[in-house]
């Protein structure tokens, strides 16, 4: 171009290169395109710039990035000093143009002087070069109107050939007719140097009209005159046409809305209304004139706006659809809720210019699909709470439909079957193997309570037996009802079945517990009788042969009364072992040392034909026990083990069987516990006697424990074996089971309460002879021959005797008597008035009181309630037995040696 630039400056030589750049921008703020020189004046290759952004290319350069910012922003030219370099903004409609040069002031040389005069021809030749890549139509206009210079972009808007063609003619012929006085206005401003914009017809050399954006920019010179009035000119022809276009959617859109049946809204960003159709202004009952703009946001809820809003200003910016719920609320108070849905709208070149969307009043859907919901919900959870209702009944639950078909079974009925299965396992439910309590053939279908239930049948609660699948029986209590419809039509059928295999179980626990405390209590009242009438006799065997003398003839005769009188008392102990009335001397035992003890005599016992093995534990098995009992358990179990093995088909000695005695400890948890009532969870001392006789059948094993029950030949067994054994364990706190079957063998397990430690080591319990006694002697006896029994002992050994018949007796007898009584010998079980009873009023009028209590029909608990200074002695009783007794209470009251 011809005019220079204002204040450009020019320096260096005719050879050197231009020491000038050029950048193009685009309106990103990319690089687009850089002259050759500006890799050596901004250091940095034109790969580096073209293509990116101004601010990645250039980083660092806070003024110029003001100076682009700026002129961007007005439109203007703008001009920043930034790293010892000179920029120039020019601003266009794609973009900006920078120009560059060394900044002289700084110290550098004057880029466009090279001393010959060269350099003002060296700079027009360069800016010309950065004109003609500029994509704006770029004219520079002298005072007297002609136009002086035209860059490549405005010969081709004007349809110019050459630069000839337009050059020095006038600038306003370019303009339409009607647009050629604003020109003109607008030149005369720019020459008094204010610069203007205006949008302009004009008339291109190949008769186009084009719509012009033109911007005109004063030229001054180094003296600040201006010289020349710079038109950038950019082709907005595209764009009118676009918004005319736009215009004449925008019309028919508008008819379109008016009639349509929801609420339809034209906006720009941030979501500004710019149209809304009638039905709009109906939803939110307001006119258009304030719905517009953010007025229609005055009926969105205060609660719901901000979101609103804010979803839709990141919706336009990501230029994506928007659907949303909010709630309004009306000049009544009355809320409603508004569905709106939005979409962007966009231009030519792809950016969002606004949106376009509907809105139409929810309320009555949402309602009907809340209470929908709600009904669905409560539907739902009715069935949870039926579903919940079920799992957590005992009783298993199944339901079938009209044909019987299992629609459902709770997770008790699928147990039922043994384990976790699906309702696919009972799907044949009324034809699975189900049979009445105790019967031998399965329920005919007509029997069946759902076969029942479907013809309209109610059954109660009644017994069935069901195989399950692991081949095991149980045990259920079923009930059956038909399930009907509204109307009354059958649909289908309900069965409920409880599990009473355990309680059943647990019943005849009770009732053969039951009947043990029976038999036991009768065998308790024979013991004491039999106690009674043993000691009577046992007495007078004793006063007979005394008084007969050791060479009588009768003296054998009465040897046989004794030895009769001594297994009578045998039997006697075994009953009341049984009926745990025996008085046992309990003390810390270790079991494998009374198996150790045993092991000769058992051997001895069982024979040559029964082979004795033991596994003992290995530490000590301490219990708290009657040594003598456990021993006496430990016997009957070997001889009924050796009965039942040598009543077995063998061959030679050696042969019978074998017989395994072992102890351990275990540990019953709950469950086990279950098993073993009435046992608490715990620690145990578990002793096991196994055999491989021939066993025992259920009808056998139901009755074993009971008295006088036997299966050997007549005179071959009392019965009272196991009956022992059970009364023994059983009052030493321990429970017994057996696990038996026919030609399988006998097992025999105890379970002892383990007491830890270790068991003391047994004392030597010496025997003295009982020296003659002195004073008078209280004897308190229902029995008037046990009484005068026990009269005739303590009177042939020195004492003097008063007899009272029970309590109440004995009371008459000490108001009259009681200052010479030394000792009171007295039963604890009386009429009237028992043993302690007296004893405690006796000692209200003397503390002191020596007394020996007697009794044959006495518990544990009587005899651990002897005080320690009293004595105890069990019918039946020897008169060296009783003498010792009261002499040991007599001593020690007076603190004398009894021997």
């Amino acid at each position: 171009m011809s005019a220079p630039l204002p204040n450009a400056r020019g320096g260096g030589s005719a050879a050197a290169e231009p020491q000038g750049a050029f950048l193009v921008l685009d309106r990103a703020g990319r690089c687009t395109h850089a002259s050759a020189s500006a890799t050596a004046l901004l250091g940095r290759d034109t790969t580096t710039l073209v293509g990116r952004a101004l601010c990645e290319a250039l980083p660092g350069a806070d003024a110029l990035h003001g100076a682009v910012a700026e002129a961007t922003a007005t439109q203007q030219p703008a001009a920043a000093i930034d790293g010892g370099l000179a920029w120039r903004v020019l601003p266009s409609a794609q973009g900006a143009v920078l120009l560059v040069e060394p900044d002289a002031e700084r110290g550098n040389a004057e880029p466009w002087h090279d001393g010959s005069g060269g350099g003002e021809v060296e700079r027009a030749r360069y800016l010309q070069a950065v004109l003609d890549v500029v994509p704006d139509c770029i004219k520079v206009v002298a005072r007297d109107g002609t136009l002086r210079d035209i860059n490549r972009a405005g010969l081709a808007m004007l349809d110019a050939p050459t630069r000839e063609a337009v050059v020095g003619q006038p600038v306003e012929r370019l303009a339409a007719p009607h647009e050629r006085e604003t020109l003109r206005r607008l030149l005369d401003a720019t020459f008094r140097g204010a610069p203007g914009r205006a949008e302009l017809e004009v008339i291109t050399l190949g008769g186009r009209t084009r719509r012009m954006d033109v911007r005109f920019t004063p030229l001054r010179d180094a003296t600040g005159a201006v010289t020349a009035a710079l038109l950038v000119s950019d082709d907005v022809t595209d764009r009118h046409a676009a918004a005319e276009r736009l215009r004449a959617s925008e019309a028919r859109f508008r008819q379109l809305a008016a009639s349509a049946p929801v609420g339809m809204f034209l906006g720009a960003g941030g979501g500004r209304l710019v149209y809304v159709n009638p039905r709009f202004e109906a939803i939110v009952a307001l006119p258009a004139r304030d719905a517009l703009g953010l007025g229609w946001t005055r009926r969105v809820h205060r609660d719901d706006i901000d979101m609103l809003l804010d979803d839709t200003r990141v919706a336009l910016a990501a230029g994506r659809e928007l659907t949303r719920e909010v709630r309004i609320v009306l000049d009544d108070g009355s809320v409603r809720w508004i569905r709106g849905h939005m979409v962007p709208l966009r231009d030519e070149a792809g950016a969002v210019t606004g949106s376009i969307g509907t809105i139409e009043d929810v309320t009555e859907a949402l309602e009907a699909a809340e209470a929908e919901a709600r009904a669905r919900s409560m539907a739902e959870v009715e069935h949870a709470r039926l579903e919940a209702v079920l799992e957590a009944l005992p009783a298993g639950v199944i339901f079938a439909d009209a044909n019987g078909r299992i629609v459902h079974a709770s997770r008790q009925a699928r147990a039922l079957w043994g384990g976790d299965v699906t309702a696919e396992s009972v799907a044949d439910y009324g034809r699975y193997a189900t049979r009445a309590r105790g019967a031998s053939r399965p329920l005919g279908d007509d029997e069946r309570a759902l076969t029942r239930a479907l013809k309209g049948e109610t059954t109660a609660p009644h017994e069935l037996e069901i195989l399950r699948l692991d081949g095991s029986v149980a045990t259920v209590l079923a009930a059956a009802a038909p399930v009907r419809d509204t109307e009354g039509h059958i649909i289908g059928g309900v069965v409920s079945l409880t599990d009473v295999s355990e309680r059943i179980r647990l019943e005849a626990q009770l009732q053969q517990a039951q009947k043990m405390e029976a038999v036991g209590q009768l065998a308790g009242g024979v013991a004491h009788d039999f106690n009674n009438l043993l000691t009577v006799i046992g007495g007078n065997l004793e006063f007979a042969r005394e008084d007969l003398g050791p060479d009588h003839p009768v003296q054998g005769d009465l040897a046989q009364v004794a030895q009769a009188a001594e297994r009578a008392r045998s039997l006697v102990r075994q009953l009341l072992a049984f009926s745990r009335k025996q008085v046992v001397q309990a003390q810390d035992v270790d079991v494998n040392e009374v198996v150790r003890g045993a092991d000769g005599l058992l051997r001895r016992l069982l024979g040559d034909e029964i082979v004795l093995g033991t596994t003992l534990a290995d530490g000590p098995a301490v219990v708290r026990a009657d040594r003598g009992q456990l021993e006496q358990v430990l016997f009957n179990l070997a001889v009924n083990a050796r009965d039942a093995m040598l009543t077995s088909t063998h061959g030679h000695p050696g042969t019978g069987g074998t017989l395994t005695i072992g102890t351990d400890l275990v540990t019953l948890t709950a469950a086990d516990a279950a098993h073993w009532a009435p046992l608490a969870p715990g620690r145990y001392v578990r002793l096991t006697v196994s055999d491989t006789g021939h066993g025992m059948d259920a009808t056998t094993r139901t009755h074993m424990f009971e008295p006088f029950f036997t299966t050997k030949a007549v005179g071959a067994g009392t019965g009272l074996g196991l009956a022992t054994v059970y009364g023994i364990v059983v009052q030493s706190l321990g429970a017994v089971h057996v696990d038996s079957a026919p030609n399988a063998g006998t097992t025999f397990t105890v379970l002892l309460p383990h007491r830890g430690g270790e068991a003391p080591a047994a004392e030597h319990d010496g025997t003295a002879a009982v020296p003659r006694g002195r004073g008078t002697v209280l004897v308190v006896e229902d029995e008037a021959a046990v009484r005068i029994t026990t009269r005739r002992v303590l009177e042939r050994h020195g004492y003097g005797v008063l007899e009272a018949r029970h309590g109440a007796d004995a009371l008459l007898v000490w108001r009259e008597h009681g200052e010479g009584v030394v000792c009171c010998v007295t039963d604890l079980r009386m009429p009237e008035m028992g043993g302690r009873e007296l004893v405690a009023q006796l000692r209200a009028d003397r503390p002191d009181l020596p007394v020996v209590y007697v009794s044959g029909y006495s518990d544990r608990v009587a005899h651990d309630e002897v005080g320690p200074r009293d004595e105890f002695v069990e019918k039946p009783f020897t008169a060296e037995a009783l003498l010792a007794a009261v002499t040991m209470v007599v001593s020690r009251e007076l603190g004398s040696d009894p021997n």
